[in-house]
């Protein structure tokens, strides 16, 4: 799961995830040309949306997987390097393929914020509640026991020899919580949680800003390093690029690339290839939304090099396939059936059951998307398609899909950890981004990426997916986008992973 901003905002995808490696070339910058004033260990950071609330099980915005592993540590996490999973509250881990089974050592010491002793027992509990989750359950559904073995030993129990668990426990979404919610029901726990992170919960007023401050029985008594994070919702990216020119904040979480001209090289952490694309989505309740000839007028429509040349301004690359190429385990589609074809889009047309009625394309007010939006509206007019576009406030965006209230969308969808798995699960759990597309063959590419023994096999299970999702369309990919995050000279540390991931006790301020 996923993603960023636009129909399904990043819904992660999760969030979804070998032929290549993908961690890209990630231009980490700690010294920028944008000065800004911050007290002693305190910075802020803007984001256009705010988290879906604390409940892991509920989480579909990007925003909220990168949150909340901040206060509700996992067991693991991902390195640096974008790749390696090192570990969090486990202090080291074996598999064993026979059994097959995952028994972690947990640290030492090991407290809630609460100062209450964090044991094996509660990862079992919170095992046993992953699995349960009603939304992304199935996601651990691979686990089929969790057992205490001792007060730091936990053994998880597989159905099979997953290869693919470990990547998505470190999402962000596989907390480790008290046994039995410390006496409470879930819902009142979630409410306030209490975790074992670098950090806690300060004030968290929804829609409009979270205040986290430093946990002081976190298990590394030397961090994190920052005493207060401020995360500011601001909707609107030149209320963001005004704030944080001003000094006022000191890091925007992503920044449409379209809009990077604006910021200074100097004071931008650029990540490319990240997991991001810009797709457009159509309505599968309708007629049209199944008519594969439609669709394909659509993609042969759309001329990608110039979306990049002009809305992205060379902060994008045209789209290669359904799986970002950031994302390990991304192979692209060796088709045609993403590329620029006016003549071939135009007969397309001409042999779907289009009629000439104006479409309702629909996407996120301010995501930033409005040059893209121009010019994709722009070249389906030029082939004869009438388009109205639609720019929502993100909670009406997410009702409309929800109720089957439009024709097309155009929305950025990302993974949330490092495999392409995480792709194919937020595909099917979110019935391919809301659009109720058929899921059967992500199943299928799914189960076999999940078991699969090395690299070719993964591959293997990709290039399925990619040829089906070229032969049925159930998307049409358009770009793949960078990833750009303003941050001031005052930041130190901060190494943003393909798919939008960062920690924030790898942050310093001075």
């Amino acid at each position: 799961m996923i993603l960023r901003l636009g129909l399904i905002s990043l819904l992660v995808t999760s969030s979804l995830l070998l032929a290549s490696c993908g961690s890209g070339d990630v231009n980490s910058k700690t010294d920028s040309g944008t000065e800004a004033t911050s007290a002693d260990g305190e910075i802020t950071i803007l984001r256009a949306n705010d988290i879906d609330g604390w409940d892991p099980d509920g989480a579909k915005l990007v925003a909220t997987f990168v949150t909340l592993p901040n206060v509700m540590e996992g067991l693991v996490r991902v390195a640096k390097d974008a790749v390696t999973i090192e570990p969090a509250l486990a202090e080291s881990w074996k598999y064993d393929a026979a059994e097959p089974s995952y028994t972690f050592t947990l640290r030492e010491g090991l407290e809630f914020s609460d100062g209450t002793p964090l044991n094996a027992e509660d990862v079992a509990f919170s095992a046993t509640e992953w699995v349960a989750g009603e939304r992304f359950g199935s996601m651990f559904a691979d686990i089929t026991g969790a057992e205490a073995l001792d007060d730091r030993t936990v053994k998880l129990t597989l159905a099979r020899p997953s290869t693919f668990l470990l990547d998505f426990m470190a999402s962000g979404i596989a907390p480790v919580i008290p046994k039995d919610y410390a006496g409470k029901t879930r819902e009142e726990f979630y409410r306030a949680p209490i975790g074992a992170g670098p950090f806690v919960i300060e004030t968290f007023t929804p829609g409009v800003e979270t205040i986290l401050v430093r946990n002081e029985n976190y298990h590394d008594p030397a961090l994190p390093a920052l005493d207060q994070v401020t995360y500011k919702i601001v909707a609107d990216p030149s209320q963001q690029l005004a704030q944080f020119e001003s000094g006022d904040a000191e890091m925007i979480e992503s920044l449409d690339p379209s809009l990077a001209s604006q910021v200074d090289e100097a004071s931008q952490l650029v990540v490319n290839p990240a997991s991001k694309n810009l797709d457009v989505i159509f309505n599968f309740a309708t007629p049209l939304g199944q008519d594969l000839d439609f669709r394909a007028a659509v993609s042969h429509a759309i001329n990608r090099e110039q979306l990049v040349e002009i809305a992205y301004q060379g902060l994008a690359t045209p789209v290669e396939g359904i799986i970002p190429p950031g994302t390990i385990g991304s192979v692209g589609c060796d088709c045609d059936t993403w590329s620029y074809d006016p003549d071939a889009a135009k007969a397309d047309l001409a042999a779907s059951s289009y009629d000439g009625q104006t479409l309702h394309l629909v996407t996120q007010t301010t995501s930033g998307d409005s040059p893209q939006l121009e010019l994709i509206r722009a070249d389906l007019e030029a082939i004869g398609v009438k388009v109205e576009v639609e720019e929502l406030d993100i909670q009406v965006l997410l009702d409309r899909v929800g109720t089957g209230d439009y024709d097309m969308g155009v929305g950025t969808y990302s993974n949330v950890s490092p495999t392409a798995g995480d792709v194919f699960f937020y595909m099917y759990a979110s019935a391919f981004f809301g659009s109720g597309a058929p899921v059967d063959q992500v199943l299928t590419s799914f189960d076999e990426f999940a078991v699969a023994a090395d690299a070719d096999a993964k591959g293997a299970a990709v290039q399925g997916l990619e040829d089906w999702a070229a032969e049925e369309l159930p998307i049409v990919p358009v770009v793949s986008t960078s990833l750009v995050v303003p941050v001031s000279e005052s930041v130190h540390g901060l190494e943003v992973r393909p798919y939008s991931r960062y920690y924030l006790d790898e942050l310093s301020v001075g």
